[in-house]
């Protein structure tokens, strides 16, 4: 990885970061928690986002198209959201300390929300076992 491609990769954690803080700080944005995306958790994004990352390499191989910046800011925003969803270990709301679920850990939707990490997951795994083998 060069110099380059780490600050994009920075930059694509950070946006993360910033898009968890203020889907958090939104009121709007919580009709999403109770509707069709109540099992998606950030972490899924941020599997879904390396998999984008890892088909793009896939891609850049085929067409000799140098995509290193955008595979670092998607795989940065990846882990990004990865990370986003560890620190729910404990949330505010209205200036009061609760216990968080962080990867949906003893929320309701804790075995819908993990069957799609673990569908997602492997998806990811032979995705990159396709790209190192090619």
């Amino acid at each position: 990885m060069q110099e380059f491609d780490l600050i994009f990769f920075v930059i694509g954690a950070f946006g993360s970061f910033l898009l968890d803080t203020y889907w958090w700080v939104k009121p709007s944005f919580s009709k999403y928690e109770k509707g069709v995306l109540v099992n998606h958790e950030h972490y899924h994004f941020g599997l879904e986002l390396i998999i984008v990352a890892i088909a793009l390499i896939f891609v850049s191989k085929e067409f000799s198209i140098p995509l290193s910046i955008v595979w670092s800011a998607l795989v940065g925003a990846g882990f990004g959201f990865i990370i986003a969803e560890w620190r729910q270990i404990v949330e505010t709301h209205r200036g009061e300390v609760t216990m968080g679920h962080p990867f949906a850990y003893g929320s309701k939707h804790f075995k819908e929300s993990t069957q799609i990490g673990v569908v997602i997951f492997a998806i990811l795994v032979i995705f990159l076992a396709y790209v190192m083998v090619t």
